[in-house]
């Protein structure tokens, strides 16, 4: 299709349905509300809907196949920049709101202008600064309430444009639900419903085994009479009516007064705290099964400014598949990946020519995707899985009747970033001989202590529970690298098998030009980890990334003292190091020692006391001057924090032996984290 460059060309969004389509009805719906809710916003767009039921000739016709997945799709035509042909885009979206729409369309390159020619951007709600972070008194590490308080970062009251309202997109009420007693239309869970509701959640399996929705449940835990839950009521009430119009989510109360045994059980100590449950209950099967204690979800604690802005991207980042199907794409190499650790599995149609003839000719004897997605969702957050095509068979093995059929899996890697991998399990080998490979790489010097019950000639498929559970502890037993990457979400999340509670964490705060892989100071950090590995976990903090968060490892009294200074101190020159135990989010042991930075002066205004190697507790002695005059906070020359004096691969072993000896008599108290 063609247009003249003079002439105005408006994109036409087309919607392909078809009746026989799941949840056609509620998706109908939501595309009524989008379209309506885009015109009444003078969007520059046209808009149809293709019955392909009755039009059987039009996707073969006009749409580009190779793209396309499942009815419903929308594609949207658009006049390529500068050029006067017009263009497809395919977009493939379960939930159709106009949030979502406009989400979609902007990650897939479609951009749309209204009427005065300024680009649209649906943004129903006001967005945060991520820089922002929950106070002592809120998230999962907060212990405190107070009626005068909420999240320090989140005082102003956040805007809504409020989407309008339809009933055919709510979902059913259940059986369990009637049951429970509502606070402002938010159904409240108690713990004789926590088995009802948690344990035996379902999950919506999709058309392909790697393609299945998942069940979150988000839980908002609050207190009575806590001003900060009263506070953000509204944020919850605003994400309970958004989740109503999801298949695969819900949120709930749960009242932390009346149901102190399973707050407690649950670590929950701030108020309000938001937590995400993604169940993987329905997975199991009877090849693959859920063996108690083990839970059948996956837990991460939300640690953010508590508006809806900032809590329903993260609620989504919840739903995202845990495989993600790649077919012939070339992944790349592991040094060049975005996260830390991920598994690639390869894939077979499970009818193919090219599969070893199986036990009794019985197919089910091969590992399924099924299988795997359950080893996966064990491992969601922690990382990332891939499925890819075999390239070791022709290209025309893999026709749409094989995929239908389904596949079957011929080898599971693991791959981290610095570079080491292994391989877990391939088609017809014995899964010991695989794993014991590893005392031949690196991947045996950097691991927590394992034991797998196999036996010499085990393979995966002849028990695919097994291997599951082995795939999953594997991942888990050797997720931390020499140097790991800090977020504030692994920070902060209970049970991440990154850290031990008894085990300190290094964090070394720095730029992001000195945090890449080849980079001499990231190199430094390596030697050290691998000589500290079992006694400390090595972290480095963005502090472009996190300005915010990093500017709060600092000692106590610090951002009063240098509120004036123009630069905010020394403390904000990085690199420097801080070590803290993963609990305790309000002390710190300082590297460069604080001592070498700051004079006595100052340091008995920061109710520091000097030691040789770092610094003690702050002592009761000290009293801030309130009259206090101008900070002198220069150091000499040869003490200069970026000095290679600091930055020595002995010093830094040095002070963190000295710290294991006594931490208790190197910590300093320090703000929030």
């Amino acid at each position: 299709m063609t247009v003249k460059r003079s002439e105005r060309f408006r994109p036409y969004i087309v919607v392909f349905y078809a009746w026989w389509a799941e949840h056609i009805g509620s998706y109908l719906s939501l595309i009524k509300e989008s379209v309506e809710e885009m015109q009444r916003l003078s969007v520059r767009a046209r808009f149809a809907l293709v019955n392909v039921g009755q039009e059987k000739t039009v996707i073969s016709r006009y749409v580009d196949v190779k793209y396309f997945k499942k009815i419903p799709f929308i594609a949207v035509f658009q006049r390529e920049k500068g050029k006067d042909t017009v263009n497809q885009t395919l977009v493939h979206l379960s939930h159709p709101s106009l949030f979502y729409l406009s989400k979609a369309l902007r990650e897939h390159g479609v951009w749309l202008y209204d009427a005065w020619d300024k680009l649209w951007d649906c943004n129903p709600y006001l967005f945060l600064d991520y820089t922002h972070y929950s106070d002592i008194r809120e998230g999962p590490r907060g212990y405190l309430c107070m009626a005068w308080t909420s999240n320090l970062t989140d005082d102003a009251v956040t805007e809504v444009r409020t989407q309008p309202k339809t009933k055919s997109t709510l979902k059913p009420m259940s059986s369990v639900e009637k049951q429970m007693a509502r606070v402002n239309g938010i159904p409240i869970l108690t713990d004789a419903l926590w088995d009802a509701v948690m344990e035996k959640s379902q999950v919506n399996i999709g058309t392909l085994e790697w393609e299945p929705d998942v069940q979150i449940t988000v839980l908002a835990f609050i207190r009575s009479g806590c001003g900060s839950c009263n506070k953000k009521m509204h944020t919850f009430q605003e994400i309970h009516k958004e989740l109503k119009k999801k298949e695969n989510a819900r949120l709930y109360l749960v009242n932390c007064s009346s149901e102190a045994s399973l707050c407690e059980g649950l670590g929950v100590q701030g108020f309000p705290t938001v937590s995400a449950f993604r169940s993987f209950a329905a997975l199991a099967s009877t090849r693959c099964s859920i063996h108690p204690p083990e839970k059948p979800y996956v837990r991460r604690d939300y640690h953010g400014p508590l508006s809806t802005g900032d809590l329903m991207p993260w609620i989504e980042s919840m739903s995202t598949n845990g495989l993600s199907f790649v077919g012939f794409k070339n992944i790349g190499n592991p040094l060049d990946m975005i996260e830390d650790v991920r598994l690639v599995a390869t894939v077979i149609p499970r009818f193919s020519n090219y599969l070893p003839l199986a036990p009794g000719g019985q197919r089910s004897y091969f590992f399924t995707p099924g299988c795997l997605r359950l080893a996966c969702e064990r491992l969601f957050g922690l990382a990332t899985c891939y499925v890819a095509n075999s390239k070791e068979i022709p290209h025309g093995e893999f026709t749409k009747t094989h995929a239908v059929s389904g596949m079957v899996v011929s080898e599971v890697r693991f791959e981290r970033k610095d570079g080491v991998s292994l391989t877990l399990m391939r088609l017809g080998k014995s899964m010991l001989r695989l794993i014991e490979k590893e005392t031949l790489s690196d991947l045996h010097l950097f691991h927590s202590a394992h034991q797998y019950s196999l036996h010499p000639k085990q393979t995966c498929e002849q028990n695919h529970d097994l291997c599951a559970q082995i795939i999953a502890s594997f991942v888990r037993d050797h997720i931390r690298l020499p140097v790991t990457h800090l977020t504030s979400e692994t920070f902060h999340t209970k049970n991440n098998p990154i850290f031990e509670v008894n085990k300190p964490v290094l964090i070394a705060l720095s730029h992001a030009q000195n945090l890449t892989q080849d980079s001499g100071f990231m190199q430094l950090l390596i030697q050290v980890a691998r000589r500290l590995y079992h006694n400390v976990t090595v972290t480095v903090l963005d502090t472009d990334q996190f300005p915010a968060w990093a500017g709060s490892f600092v000692p106590h009294h610090y951002p009063r003292l240098f509120m004036d200074s123009p630069d905010s101190g020394p403390l904000h020159i990085y690199p420097r190091v801080c070590l803290v135990n993963w609990t305790d989010h309000e002390h710190a042991a300082f590297y460069p020692p604080l001592h070498t930075i700051f004079s006595k002066s100052i340091l008995r205004q920061l109710k520091i006391t000097e030691t040789n190697a770092s610094l003690t507790q702050p002592t009761e002695s000290f009293d801030i001057d309130e009259q206090t005059e101008a900070v002198d906070y220069k150091m000499p020359q040869a003490m200069d924090v970026n000095s290679m004096l600091f930055w020595d691969e002995d010093n830094i072993v040095s002070f963190v032996k000295t710290y294991l000896e006594h931490p208790d008599e190197h910590l300093v108290q320090t703000q929030h984290f």
